[in-house]
């Protein structure tokens, strides 16, 4: 499923802690690596009015960000044994990226959530959000700590977290959460959150009726529910148990679930395809970026 990876990099430290979740998946699958920077007009060379040496000083920009880039994945294909590649392009950073995605048969885009300070922060920070919404490849989003990343060290798996809200386009994921399981052997949990009815239709009830409405019924209905989900990973032989639990609010739901399991990365669909679905998937995926400091494995949901 995973021959080509892309790791954009926006010249940050922090953009770089994406590479040892690359490695996770692309060692074990004998996958490429492509690094890629983009190069963004209007651009900060420092040269102002003449169009020669403003013209020689981007050349030079771009090929001082080739060598760099060339070096790292010469460095990084020799300690890992992982075919790195490099490249830099030009344009829109969102669409840059996307255009080579399609262009070189990326197959899953790996990047950090936000670089460190500055531009590097606006580049990663917002291009992220836009190509999980925008890219037809799944999208591993890792989260920059405060020490910089050994980048040759594969990051640890061990527990995949998909949630599943019991629609056709929240299951869009489960192939790659399998993937990701069977090349790290981590063991997976489906995840669902049962939310009590009448807060679904914008009611508000108090929180003793809510718990009434959530009813065995529907507990049992969840749990028949991943049961059957649960058989897709069978036949890889990977791990697997289910979880059903009652909150309020999904993303909250899916944290608490979090907070008391090693968890290592969520894997999840972005959005559903009309109404609730896609308000809850939608909703709870903002959420989950904005309070969780676990990778996220996303792949968009599109309606057809």
């Amino acid at each position: 499923m995973y021959q080509a990876l892309m790791v954009p990099l926006d010249g940050s430290e922090f953009g770089r802690h994406a590479i040892p979740w690359a490695l996770a998946i692309a060692e074990p699958a004998s996958a490429r690596v492509d690094l890629v920077h983009v190069l963004t007009p209007p651009y900060d060379v420092g040269v102002e009015g003449d169009k020669l040496a403003l013209a020689e000083a981007i050349d030079n920009q771009r090929t001082a960000t080739e060598q760099r880039l060339r070096d790292l994945a010469n460095r990084l294909s020799i300690g890992t044994g992982v075919r790195f590649s490099s490249a830099v392009v030009e344009g829109n950073t969102a669409d840059a990226l996307l255009r080579y995605a399609d262009e070189t048969a990326i197959d899953l885009i790996v990047m950090t959530t936000h670089g460190r300070g500055g531009l590097a922060r606006a580049v990663l920070g917002s291009i992220s959000d836009k190509i999980v919404r925008r890219s037809r490849r799944p999208v591993l989003l890792a989260r920059p700590h405060r020490h910089v990343a050994e980048e040759r060290d594969l990051a640890a798996v061990s527990d995949v977290l998909v949630p599943l809200d019991g629609t056709v386009t929240s299951e869009a994921i489960l192939a790659h959460a399998l993937e990701v399981c069977r090349l790290t052997g981590a063991s997976c949990t489906l995840l669902h959150v049962i939310v009590p009815e009448l807060l679904l239709t914008g009611v508000a009830v108090p929180g003793v009726l809510a718990d009434q409405r959530a009813t065995v019924a529907e507990e049992h209905g969840a749990d028949a529910y991943l049961a059957t989900q649960a058989d897709r990973f069978g036949e890889d032989d990977v791990p697997v148990t289910t979880a059903a639990l009652r909150h309020a609010e999904v993303a909250d739901g899916i944290l608490e679930y979090c907070a008391a399991h090693p968890v290592s990365l969520i894997a999840m669909a972005t959005r559903g395809t009309r109404g609730v679905e896609r308000a809850m998937l939608g909703s709870t995926m903002d959420a989950l970026l904005h309070k969780t400091h676990l990778p996220l494995l996303v792949t968009a949901a599109h309606s057809s």
